[in-house]
């Protein structure tokens, strides 16, 4: 599809864009007559009126017109309400969505939760303060997407892909009943009076790239109406950020007068009116009024009642006026915020640290407590994705400070920590422990990341570090985490009943104290927590409040209110998604059985898998299988219990039964997404490709699969066991559309890329792999070897002897530089890493991998038998291990450990590519004719693939020459034939139906054949032998000695060399 760039006038470059784009621009007057323009990539700039495809619109009377009806057509009104400050009425127009911090009115049933508050009778009145509102309309636009359908093979070719050019496709966005407002008023006292309904349907999101020069700029278009658009010669973007931060920068007018008063305000906006462009200028004296009451606040005035349930945003501070006084004065109040110890305080100190850091980006301390803040708030955030973006960026500002400032370090791997990242927080923990003080909150974290990944070793330590600590919420949190680790549940309340007074009046510590009574099944006191949480809305925090509604909802389920418990408990996920939370109700029987025996039962299901990962970790197979087992027994329906099971029964190499038992879990649980998706990717690991169909086109219809980033990586892993890279990377790259911060999906891309030899897109891609996970292994090696191709030997080397400076006896980056030295016929160093590889006492699979790859370079096949067995010991999963062995034994010579192998393997997965195959060449080479000819039939009837039809050939031929039975020579030419038309330059394929016409005399024939075979293998030593017998044949005696001398030139010692020789002779 064609695009366009555009030069305006001051010489800025913008796009490329595509031809719809460039006419939306030209009707809203954002380029004009005088602009130039170019066919992107490489087109001749001219101006754009020489553009035919393109009119230029002038009448801006016919433009406003236009844009009125077009808006009243498409967008959907809602009513929101301000306040008037004093005595001055302000009448307000039109104002785009805030898209700062959203209140969330939950959907639940009042009457439950004010049937669970208590007693407020002892609470103060509240004042009753007169408030005049003012009604303000504000516009959204409606748009859709959806994905339908199942896997069809794609053979239509690609757009181009250009670097500059990056598109964010639509995701859908559910919204509950939503106020939008800047949050920074509700520190206000009552600045809203009420709560309008708001049905907010999918946007489209667009990323646009601006290139001037050698930057290259982002601009969200979404951040604003469509109408709205800045003229994009005036805005200069380093990142992308948030509609309140654009609107300000607009106008700096109003950034110098923002300590006047509410009148100043008034006259600047008829002032702006003056000079045109009314309208947004109104749009933006609101959004100036909002943070005038931000900035003038009393300090000291009464904290208001939290009624609220507050979703916040993530934004980009960007800098918008120097003034390192006010940054200071911003960042003093941000600190006093946050020591405050409240949700509520904690969004307060985060929009203030904003603050300070738009008014100073430069070494300002407020960077550091803002990654600390965004990283505890993420989870609470109306869009994480995108908030976990801006967060990422922000890590990487301060990414020199990761391993010295304790709240960079903690802010990123609680970051990391959200977003499933365990290790990567882990690796960032532990080095800033190694470098920097020890700081409790920090051991905190570290403690309950070693307890989730049920590494009980290193948890132990840590435990005793922190059991000397200070008892703040977070040590607390982690000591008693590893007492229910251990089900010493008796010392896990004891820690919290031993700082009940100091911390009685925390939601954060009540919730938590909370989580653990429910898990015991101590229902009495959880209902005095339950109430607290839900009186006081959690403190304004979804997470909190939901756990407020889930304990009311557990407890009337015990009291036998079945039904009222069900509308707490979705009240409870409409407010919060709690994955965890789901897979108890799937898994208890509220109606039946004693709940809190039920409750105790499902806390130990975590104790036995974490205990079952130790075990795991260790090579304890057996004791991990059996705790795993165990863990299931407790509670059959337990998704996260049987879900675990699946991945050792993987391990294992019980694959057939990992299968069925994800199988069960996606008939329990239909809906479920992330089910669903593991369900996928284990049919996919085992090549069950007719099932991968069926399951998709019988999804259920309110599994919302289809709408995530899994989707495509399901279709992205489908192709690519299908050998379709082309469609596998469109596929991964609309995954990240969705997607934009996983990691492996880069590492995907950048596989294929190196695959295909393309390392410079191979390296664009893995570095933003290891941006996204820096303590990621498998990325420094795959980077490692990207060097080695583009940069040599001694960047490549020295990058991977940097790394293991960190990280000393790693073995697959010291398998990296063995493997690289070899490639660079450094065989020395080559040696010397080899040997260091082989004297690791870490006896781990990363470690027995790379010396079978060194095995491999060596020839050395006793020490890849060795190492596959010993590596198949930890993982007897591993069927790509099995294969090597198997193959690895055939080359040897013992045929009958190959076949035990392979059969093991048919045992296991059926359906491995070429399995069939691979028993069938065994079988023919051991001359087991018979049983060759019938494993060929069974590849063939599996996958109906060429190397099915080619050994059958091979095999029938044999019987042929061994039995003379010509019924078995005309069966071999059509098993070839049909091998030719699945796949026309299947070179071995090409040799044997030219060798059957040469037996057919059909001398003719046989020479094309050949020939064929020789544009794809031309240095094909058995290619030349049989050419010089077809030459000499048709009597072309020269070419035929030609053909003989190359044989014996490739085949030097040749069994047939004497006769070869004297056919030369003869011929000569």
């Amino acid at each position: 599809m064609k695009k366009y760039r555009v030069r305006l006038s001051d010489g800025k470059v913008y796009g490329p864009f595509l031809k719809n784009q460039v006419e939306e621009l030209l009707a809203k007057a954002k380029i004009d007559e005088n602009a130039d323009c170019q066919t992107f990539p490489i087109g001749e700039w001219t101006s754009i009126k020489n553009f035919p495809e393109f009119t230029i619109k002038t009448d801006p009377t016919s433009k406003e017109v236009e844009k009125k009806k077009d808006d009243d057509q498409n967008k959907t009104k809602a009513t929101v309400v301000m306040p008037r400050v004093g005595k001055r009425e302000v009448n307000i127009p039109d104002i785009p969505d805030s898209p700062r911090h959203k209140v969330i009115e939950e959907n639940i049933d009042e009457t439950l939760v004010e049937s669970f508050k208590k007693n407020p009778a002892h609470e103060k009145e509240s004042k009753n303060e007169e408030l005049e509102s003012e009604t303000l309309s504000f516009e959204i636009e409606s748009g859709a997407n959806h994905f339908d359908g199942v896997i069809e093979e794609d053979n239509e070719e690609d757009e181009e892909q250009h670097d500059k050019t990056r598109v964010i496709n639509s995701r859908e966005v559910n919204l509950d009943k939503t106020v939008i407002r800047d949050i920074n008023v509700e520190f206000a006292e009552d600045q809203i009076e009420k709560k309008p309904k708001l049905e907010e349907e999918v946007e489209e999101i667009k990323e646009i790239v601006i290139s001037s020069d050698d930057e290259t700029k982002f601009l969200d278009v979404n951040e604003f109406k469509k109408d709205e658009l800045p003229y994009l010669q005036k805005r200069k973007l380093e990142y992308e950020y948030r509609e309140l931060e654009q609107e300000i920068k607009k106008d700096e007018k109003f950034l110098i007068k923002r300590n006047q008063e509410i009148e100043d305000f008034e006259e600047d906006e008829e002032d702006e009116d003056e000079a045109g462009d009314s309208k947004k200028k109104r749009s933006l004296f609101i959004i100036i009024f909002c943070v005038f009451l931000i900035f003038y606040l009393d300090d000291d005035s009464e904290e208001i009642k939290v009624n609220e349930i507050i979703k916040p945003n993530i934004i980009f501070p960007l800098q918008i006026n120097k003034d390192e006084k006010l940054a200071q004065d911003f960042y003093q109040k941000g600190l006093a915020a946050y020591s405050k110890g409240t949700y509520y305080s904690l969004i307060e100190s985060s929009s203030l640290f904003v603050r300070s850091l738009q008014h100073n980006i430069s070494d300002n301390p407020a960077l550091s407590d803002l990654i600390l803040v965004y990283g505890e708030i993420l989870p609470m955030t109306k869009d994480i994705a995108e908030s976990a973006r801006v967060q990422y960026k922000l890590i990487n500002l301060a990414k020199s400070k990761l391993y010295t400032d304790y709240k960079v370090a903690l802010g990123s791997a609680l970051f990391y920590y959200h977003m499933d990242k365990k290790l990567t927080a882990r690796t960032i923990l532990e080095n800033y422990l190694k470098l920097s003080k020890i700081n409790s909150r920090v051991y905190s974290l570290y403690l309950k990341v070693l307890i989730d990944q049920g590494n009980k070793t290193l948890a132990k330590g840590a435990f005793e570090v922190l059991s000397g600590a200070k008892k703040s919420l977070d040590v607390i949190d982690a000591l008693a985490s590893y007492h229910v680790m251990n089900e010493d549940f008796e010392k896990a309340i004891e820690i919290y009943d031993q700082n009940h007074k100091h911390y009685e009046n925390s939601m954060i510590y009540t919730a938590r104290y909370g989580d653990l009574l429910l898990g015991v099944g101590d229902l009495a006191r959880l209902e005095k927590i339950a109430k607290a949480l839900v009186a006081l809305r959690g403190e304004g925090s979804p997470m909190l409040f939901a756990k407020g509604l889930k304990f009311a909802g557990f407890i009337n389920a015990a009291k036998g209110n079945t039904e009222k418990a069900s509308k707490l408990f979705a009240s409870s996920l409409a407010q919060f998604e709690d994955d965890s939370l789901k897979d108890t109700l799937a898994a208890l029987d509220l109606g039946g059985g004693d709940l809190s025996e039920q409750l105790i039962k499902y806390t130990k299901i975590d104790s036995h898998i974490s205990s079952s990962k130790e075990f795991a970790k260790k090579g304890d197979w057996e004791k991990a299988f059996l705790l795993a087992l165990e863990a299931v027994d407790l509670n059959p329906k337990s998704k996260k219990a049987k879900t675990y099971l699946s991945e050792i029964q993987s391990q294992r190499g019980y694959l057939k039964e990992s299968i069925d038992t994800l199988k069960e879990l996606s008939l329990l649980y239909p809906k479920d997404v992330k089910v669903a998706y593991a369900y996928l990717m284990s049919l996919i690991r085992a090549y069950q490709f007719k099932e991968v169909n069926e399951f998709l086109s019988s999804l259920h219809a309110e599994n919302k699969l289809k709408t995530t980033s899994m989707y495509y990586e399901v279709l992205g892993e489908y192709f690519f066991k299908r050998e379709n890279l082309r469609v596998t990377v469109r596929h991964y790259l609309e995954a990240l559309k969705l997607n934009p911060i996983e990691d492996k999906y880069f590492y995907k891309l950048a596989k294929i890329s190196c695959s295909l030899n393309r390392f410079k897109k191979c390296r664009s891609y893995i570095s933003e792999a290891r941006s996204l996970d820096p303590v990621n292994v498998k990325y420094k090696s795959l980077y490692a070897q990207v060097l080695f191709e583009l940069e040599g030997i001694d960047v490549a080397a020295g990058y991977l002897l940097r790394q293991l400076e960190e990280l000393k006896d790693e073995p697959r980056l010291i398998g990296k530089l063995a493997t690289i030295y070899y490639q660079n016929q450094s065989y020395k160093q080559y040696r010397i890493y080899k040997e260091k590889l082989e004297s690791l006492n870490i006896k781990d699979e990363s470690l027995y991998n790379y010396l079978i790859e060194t095995a491999k370079i060596d020839g050395n096949m006793d020490l890849l038998i060795e190492s596959a067995q010993k590596l198949l010991l930890i993982n007897p999963g591993n069927i790509e291990i099995k294969m090597t062995l198997a193959r690895a034994y055939a080359g040897q010579g013992k045929k009958d450990k190959a076949l035990e192998v392979i059969e093991d393997v048919i045992d296991q997965m059926p359906r491995y590519p070429k399995i069939y195959y691979e028993k069938a060449a065994i079988l023919l080479d051991n001359n087991d004719i018979d049983g060759a000819i019938e494993a060929a039939k069974k590849e063939v009837a599996t996958s109906e693939s060429e190397y099915g039809y080619y050994i059958l050939g091979m095999a029938l031929l044999k019987k042929y020459e061994g039995m003379g039975d010509k019924s078995s020579f005309a069966d071999a030419e059509k098993a070839f034939q049909l091998a030719n038309a699945k796949k026309p330059n299947f070179f071995e394929n090409l040799l044997e139906l030219g060798y059957i016409k040469y037996r057919q005399r059909d001398f003719g024939a046989a020479r094309e054949l050949y020939l064929r075979a020789a544009r794809i293998n031309p240095d094909s030593s058995k290619l030349a032998r049989r050419l010089g017998d077809v030459f000499k044949e048709i009597g072309q005696s020269s070419q035929a000695i030609e053909q003989y001398q190359k044989y014996l030139r490739l085949r030097p010692t040749a069994n047939d060399k004497s006769a070869v020789e004297a056919i030369i002779k003869q011929l000569q």
